[in-house]
C-alpha cells in the first residue's frame, strides 16, 4: 500500500514538473495570411522553444463545400450577476502596465508583409498607405523584418502576404493577467 502511494505521489510530482516546464519554456507562434486567390489564414503554436510538435490553432474545412447551419434560437437575455462590485472607473494605469508587460513578454522573431492595397477612392488609398508608412520605414534595416506595401490607385485591390513569428513565455502572460486582475478587482481603498 505504501509503495503504491509513493508511486502515485512521484507521478503527481512528475506531472506538476512537466506542467511547470511547459509554462516556463517559450512557445513559438507562426502566423500566416495570404489573400491572392483565396484567403488562407493559419496559426501554428510550437511549444518548448519551437522544437515541440506543431499545434494548429485555427480550424479549417476539410472540403471546400459550404456547410449549412441550422437556424439559431433566440436566447432570453439574463441580467449579469457579479459576486464582486466592479470598480466605478476604469483603471487606466493598470491597463497601460498590463499592455507593457504583455509587449515585454512577446519577442518578434520574424515579420514579412507584402501587400498591394487599393480602395475605391484614391484619396482613401493614400490615407491607408500613409498609415503603413511609419511601419515600413521604421523597420528598415532590421533583420528578419520586411514590410513592403504598394498602393494601387487605379482600382480596388487587396493582395496581402503576411508571415510572422513571435515567441512568448506563458508564465509571464499569466503573471501579468494576475497582477492586472488584482489591480482592477482587488481590495479597494
Amino acid at each position: 500500500m505504501a509503495t503504491a502511494l509513493t508511486v502515485l505521489l512521484w507521478l503527481l510530482v512528475a506531472v506538476l514538473a512537466l506542467a511547470l516546464a511547459a509554462l516556463l519554456s517559450p512557445v513559438d507562434f507562426d502566423v500566416s495570411l495570404h489573400t491572392e486567390r483565396d484567403a488562407r489564414f493559419k496559426i501554428v503554436a510550437r511549444p518548448f522553444f519551437g522544437i515541440g510538435p506543431a499545434i494548429r490553432l485555427n480550424r479549417t474545412k476539410t472540403d471546400g463545400a459550404k456547410t449549412e447551419r441550422a437556424p439559431k434560437r433566440r436566447k432570453k437575455k439574463r441580467k449579469s450577476r457579479s459576486f464582486r462590485r466592479l470598480p466605478k472607473a476604469f483603471n487606466f494605469p493598470a491597463a497601460v502596465d498590463f499592455l507593457g508587460q504583455i509587449l515585454q513578454s512577446v519577442k518578434l522573431r520574424e515579420l514579412s508583409l507584402k501587400a498591394d492595397i487599393g480602395l475605391d477612392d484614391p484619396a482613401d488609398t493614400g490615407l491607408l498607405y500613409g498609415a503603413f508608412a511609419p511601419m515600413m520605414y521604421g523597420m528598415y534595416g532590421l533583420e528578419r523584418c520586411s514590410v513592403d506595401v504598394r498602393p494601387v490607385f487605379d482600382a480596388p485591390c487587396h493582395k496581402i502576404e503576411f508571415d510572422g513569428s513571435v515567441r512568448l513565455v506563458p508564465l509571464r502572460i499569466v503573471g501579468a493577467l494576475v497582477q492586472f486582475g488584482w489591480r482592477l478587482f482587488g481590495p479597494f481603498k
